[in-house]
């Protein structure tokens, strides 16, 4: 649908819900919709419209249970290409044999590929090609696990076995897809924030996911009357530091020793340093460590605290 004009997009979306028969559907947001109204057997129909209809999709992004037997095999019937993002419970067999192993998705994001990564400098972030492996439903796939050079997040991408350079060219269009700036959501979500306040609600704090650290963003969380946004940082961001310029990475080297948190948990440990970020003024960075039972670093996560003083 991209670059079509609206009425030609609003006429095909109205006679794909006809098809579909989700005609009182289409003035929801796709968190207001359940489970059963967002069936892999749905999109499996509406791709096969877009296709008879002559808007063939670049790339067809599968997550959660649309990654399943039904899409995937849907798409090879429409020869549409594909690619899917894992949920961290789905299970992989990789190798053959005695040699072959089950590992889980969450394992994969944290493996170590220092060796076989591929800078995506343009997108912001890298990728590494982990081979074939088999999946309960979906049979013979490839892996890649990307990763975000702001903050370290990371996803595995599932697809066919293919060339790595086909591969490579999907994953630069799904970031491609993810990067494009989504403010109607941002401007949504303080749209909801401005009706709980004149309903009365008066929370002190806000948290948000790293996807709303934007500047504007939080500055009009705060000027709706909160007195804290609490939002995980980027690593990509410079901040002052007595004076000097540094990295999150930099600003490590500058923490002394680490707090147990409050409440006693031992596996948790923070520490913080007050910074000052261009756009927001003076801000709380913490440090935050998470051990295993043997006292390795299970986790390490840096948190944006933002806070108003009143004078």
């Amino acid at each position: 649908m991209q670059r079509k004009p609206k009425d030609e997009i609003e006429k095909r979306v109205q006679s794909a819900a006809e098809l579909l028969h989700i005609e009182e559907l289409l003035d929801r947001y796709p968190a207001q919709l359940s489970g059963g109204q967002r069936k892999p057997g749905d999109v499996a129909r509406w791709l096969a419209h877009q296709v008879a209809e002559g808007d063939v999709p670049e790339l067809v992004v599968l997550a959660g249970n649309h990654l399943g037997r039904l899409l995937v095999g849907k798409c090879g019937v429409l020869r549409l290409p594909w690619i899917g993002i894992s949920t961290r419970r789905r299970v992989y067999t990789l190798g053959t044999g005695r040699r072959a192993r089950r590992v889980k998705t969450s394992a994969l994001l944290k493996g170590d590929y220092r060796r076989q990564w591929h800078d995506l400098k343009d997108e912001g972030y890298r990728v590494a090609f982990l081979g074939e492996a088999t999946a309960t439903t979906l049979g013979q796939v490839v892996l890649l696990v990307i990763e975000c050079l702001a903050d370290g997040e990371r996803q595995l991408l599932v697809a066919r076995p293919t060339k790595e350079t086909v591969l490579l060219e999907r994953v630069q269009l799904l970031l491609a897809r993810q990067a494009q700036p989504d403010n109607t959501k941002l401007h949504l979500m303080l749209n909801l924030l401005r009706q709980g306040r004149e309903a009365g609600i008066r929370a002190e704090t806000a948290t948000f996911d790293r996807w709303f650290y934007v500047v504007w963003f939080i500055q009009g969380v705060l000027a709706l009357g909160f007195k804290r946004v609490v939002i995980k940082a980027k690593a990509n961001i410079s901040y002052l530091y007595q004076g000097q310029e540094m990295t999150i990475e930099e600003l490590k080297g500058q923490i002394k020793s680490y707090r147990r948190a409050p409440g006693g948990e031992k596996r948790v440990k923070f520490a913080s340093l007050r910074v000052i970020q261009p756009g927001l003024g003076r801000v709380r960075l913490v440090f935050v460590q998470e051990f295993n039972r043997k006292g390795l670093v299970l986790t390490f996560s840096v948190v944006l605290a933002i806070r108003i003083v009143f004078c």
